[in-house]
């Protein structure tokens, strides 16, 4: 693939200024190893990943979200395609009584802290556990018998097709360290 072509294509997309091309992953995951990316996008609202994804399928690239990079291991070869890092609007955190909306870029052990300074429960036993809710989602990440599928009632998420899609909890299929979302573009 020739790289100007999708540099050219992010640019008359607009979103050129989220993106960086042979990007080091090693500056983005907590162990601080791992070649570059060909395509380094940090979408802060779901327009622009929307965009990412349409370039990608477009022309027939692959693309992973990597969330945080928490305890994520890349070969100093990198990885081919774009690799995706939720942000902003990924990280945002809404209250609404005892209802708590939160974008998958969120840390787990922010998101635990925040929920007990307001009193509310369930999420107490991933203040120690690195990585963003997204992947806790897709990996119904869990410790000492608390799951994510414990506190989880529905999922908004992009599909592979590029559509917003929401489900609730029982469509999920919740199961140890996963769920049906699990391996889906």
């Amino acid at each position: 693939m020739n790289i100007d072509i999708i540099k050219n294509e992010c640019k008359k997309q607009g979103i050129d200024h989220i993106i960086k091309y042979d990007e080091p992953l090693k500056n983005h995951t907590s162990l601080r190893v791992g070649g570059p990316a060909d395509v380094f996008c940090s979408p802060g609202n779901i327009e622009d990943l929307k965009k990412v994804v349409s370039i990608s399928k477009e022309y027939n690239m692959p693309f992973w979200v990597i969330g945080n990079g928490t305890n994520l291991l890349i070969l100093d070869k990198g990885i081919r395609g774009f690799v995706i890092n939720l942000n902003k609007d990924f990280k945002k955190i809404e209250f609404s009584d005892k209802i708590v909306k939160v974008g998958a870029g969120v840390s787990l052990v922010y998101l635990s802290k925040i929920t007990l300074n307001r009193e509310l429960s369930g999420l107490e036993f991933a203040c120690a556990i690195p990585g963003a809710l997204g992947g806790a989602i897709i990996n119904n990440t869990s410790f000492k018998g608390n799951c994510i599928a414990d506190v989880v009632q529905n999922v908004t998420f992009l599909t592979g097709e590029n559509k917003i899609e929401r489900t609730s909890k029982p469509n999920l299929n919740f199961n140890y360290r996963g769920c049906n979302l699990k391996g889906k573009p």
